[in-house]
């Protein structure tokens, strides 16, 4: 009966380990997603504009770039919140 006590206690220990590493997985995959879509368009931008230069002298250009220069910086404030909402510790209490 010993044993058994012991292999149920090894089982359960071992899926919470488990669990608790497929929830941060998960929020790593989540937080690269979010990283490439808020700095994607901003190095886009800069490659278009190297290859393409008289887009420099077009219309609304600034605010095209401002634009995805916001979209950047955003992450600064979704990166913390990413990890607030996805921490298992939080969602606990």
């Amino acid at each position: 009966m010993r044993n058994s006590s012991s292999w149920q206690r090894q089982y359960k220990t071992t899926r919470t380990y488990c669990g608790f590493g497929f929830q941060i997985v998960k929020m790593l995959i989540v937080l690269t997603v979010i990283f490439g879509v808020c700095w994607l368009p901003y190095h886009a931008y800069f490659l278009v504009l190297y290859y393409f230069p008289s887009i420099s002298f077009a219309a609304g250009i600034q605010h095209v770039f401002l634009a995805f220069y916001w979209l950047a910086m955003s992450h600064a404030t979704v990166n913390p919140a990413v990890y607030f909402l996805m921490n298992p510790t939080y969602a606990s209490s």
